[in-house]
């Protein structure tokens, strides 16, 4: 408060991991701790506020000490005014301005915004999430392509098989059914084995998972249900040609 000059008695707020590290089984209000910041004073602990991420979303809470200014004037020099505002903060801006310069016009000013504090602090891990993203995104295409391909292939060789199927009394849907079951059999185990090295590999990328564990359910789930619907799409055209066949046609090229 406004009482907390430098010729009173000194006083601190202190974050909850130093409280939880200094006063484990105790109320911290009251006690008193020494910094050795820029003196020896003894400091009173006069409240307790929650830990915060202090350079990154990425970054751990660390233990954080908060003390009044007029008591430590040698850090006078470099201040960090923070504004709340109800609309556009870039809009306050020049009244802000004008009003230390009032003060001081010796006083050099930067300002920003809070998002655009929080952007740049993740500016590299958004890089590489994109590029990941990007390569992700190639790695998808070249799979859809792959299996179609793939799908074609085996869906050729089985060409008499089909037709045979459907002199027999077989049903396009019967042959569409059997070529996308082939397939998603395919998908099941490339999905797994894709699971089980995706686990194996997550702690790497945990750098660019904000707010996520490296087995989110939910994330997984979504990956596999996006990638078996593409296998499902790359197998589609090749299974609809197999029950467009001419039975005539496949048995006389057997």
């Amino acid at each position: 408060n406004d009482a907390d000059v430098y010729d009173r008695p000194f006083v601190i707020i202190i974050s909850e991991s130093i409280a939880r590290q200094l006063f484990p089984n105790d109320d911290p209000l009251g006690h008193r701790i020494q910094c050795g910041l820029d003196s020896p004073n003894w400091m009173t602990v006069v409240g307790v506020v929650s830990d915060v991420r202090q350079d990154s979303p990425a970054s751990q809470p660390g233990p954080i000490l908060y003390m009044p200014l007029r008591q430590h004037p040698s850090h006078g020099h470099d201040l960090e005014l923070v504004l709340r505002t109800s609309g556009n903060p870039e809009s306050v801006i020049p009244a802000v301005q004008k009003t230390v310069q009032d003060l001081n016009p010796e006083i050099a000013t930067k300002f920003t915004t809070m998002n655009q504090l929080v952007s740049d602090s993740i500016g590299a891990q958004r890089f590489r999430t994109a590029l990941v993203s990007t390569f992700a995104i190639l790695a998808l295409l070249l799979s859809l392509s792959g299996t179609y391909a793939v799908m074609a292939y085996v869906t050729a060789r089985r060409t008499s098989e089909f037709g045979l199927r459907s002199a027999l009394g077989a049903q396009r849907a019967n042959i569409v059914t059997l070529v996308l079951s082939d397939a998603a059999k395919l998908a099941g185990v490339g999905i797994a084995l894709g699971i089980l090295l995706s686990m194996a590999t997550s702690r790497l990328l945990r750098s660019m998972l904000f707010g996520l564990g490296t087995t989110d359910p939910i994330t997984y789930i979504a990956v596999t249900a996006v990638v078996l619907l593409v296998i499902i799409l790359a197998a589609a055209l090749p299974a609809w040609r197999a029950s467009t066949a001419d039975p005539m046609s496949a048995l006389r090229n057997e």
